[in-house]
């Protein structure tokens, strides 16, 4: 897998040079290598830049998903931690097949896995379906991706997580299971004034929903 991930080149995809993996580790513990990126992730960009252009970051960003796809790599894990800024303003993903590197798949610990990585808010509803425990739907796939794309799209929207109004991320995991999706954001949900925070046109919205 990881020879595979080295031959990716796309602009907007962080190349993985290989992985590190110590000889004192037991439990399998592992590192993915690849060239450093100074600027950080688009979060922390997006709050130091908050007139950046983030429509135009998502177009390259669903370029860079479109590559990966074509080669049949799902990424498993997209979120604006995720993607990071190169020198030039443009971004980057990173952690591609980590999840699957990982072998975080439906079984009885997929939840729990889940929610230590944080992911919860982005993963499709299908990785917690409880029909599908155990069967063989343990590894990312193209269209898990789609879904975490359009998390991906409220988040640097917004400035704030999916489910920005739950509190708890094990009753998102419920919500989602029971068929429900994020409220569109207005304007009135940015009590705190936060400047990182916009409005998502129709056309923006429109897609988070066909992505659903």
């Amino acid at each position: 897998e990881v020879q595979k991930w080295n031959r990716l080149r796309h602009p907007n995809l962080q190349r993985i040079l290989g992985i590190w993996y110590p000889y004192s580790s037991r439990d399998g513990v592992f590192s993915l290598v690849s060239k450093g990126i100074k600027r950080g992730d688009i979060l922390t960009y997006i709050r130091e830049n908050p007139k950046f252009d983030r429509v135009q970051a998502l177009q390259e960003i669903a370029l860079g998903i479109q590559y990966l796809h074509s080669k049949d790599v799902p990424h498993g894990d997209i979120r604006g931690i995720n993607v990071l800024m190169k020198e030039n303003g443009e971004p980057c993903v990173t952690n591609f097949g980590l999840m699957h590197a990982l072998e975080i798949g439906c079984d009885v610990h997929t939840a729990m896995a889940l929610l230590e990585l944080g992911s919860v808010r982005w993963m499709a509803p299908e990785i917690y379906d409880a029909e599908l425990i155990g069967k063989d739907r343990g590894s990312p796939t193209k269209e898990a991706d789609c879904h975490s794309f359009s998390m991906l799209i409220l988040e640097l929207i917004t400035g704030q997580k999916p489910f920005a109004y739950i509190q708890q991320d094990p009753v998102v995991v419920i919500e989602l299971v029971r068929g429900g999706r994020p409220i569109r954001p207005i304007a009135e949900h940015n009590a705190r004034q936060d400047p990182t925070f916009q409005v998502i046109d129709d056309s923006l919205w429109q897609l988070c929903e066909a992505c659903w």
